[in-house]
């Protein structure tokens, strides 16, 4: 059965022990309408080194599969990989005149202030 993709999600850090920087918002309409980010981009299943995952299949959590803290050879830890595959696409859609607004120098870019 094919899932729904949730409008919004908040990617929280809570996952990390201490929340230092605050929550980041993720819209995935203006990611994969706006910017056509493939699914599989960001959501994957390995099997034998490849990619199995496809559009409708169901989604783990990251966690799941990352754990928060700690890598264990090529699976790498969840902040690490948010922070690799999120800012490696904003600053080559920055490199490529795509977007100008795609945030990856400054926390407060994408993590929302604790209040």
């Amino acid at each position: 059965e094919e899932m729904e993709m949730p409008e919004f999600i908040e990617l929280d850090q809570d996952l990390y022990g201490a929340d230092r920087k605050g929550p980041v918002p993720f819209e995935h309409e203006v990611h994969t309408e706006f910017f056509e980010v493939a699914c599989e981009e960001c959501h994957h299943v390995y099997e034998e080194g490849e990619n199995v995952w496809g559009e409708g299949d169901p989604v783990q959590k990251c966690s799941a599969c990352h754990d928060p803290l700690e890598s264990e050879g090529e699976v790498k830890n969840l902040r690490l990989v948010f922070h690799r595959n999120c800012k490696g696409c904003h600053m080559q859609l920055k490199k490529e005149g795509i977007s100008e607004d795609a945030p990856y120098r400054r926390c407060s870019g994408c993590h929302q202030r604790q209040s």
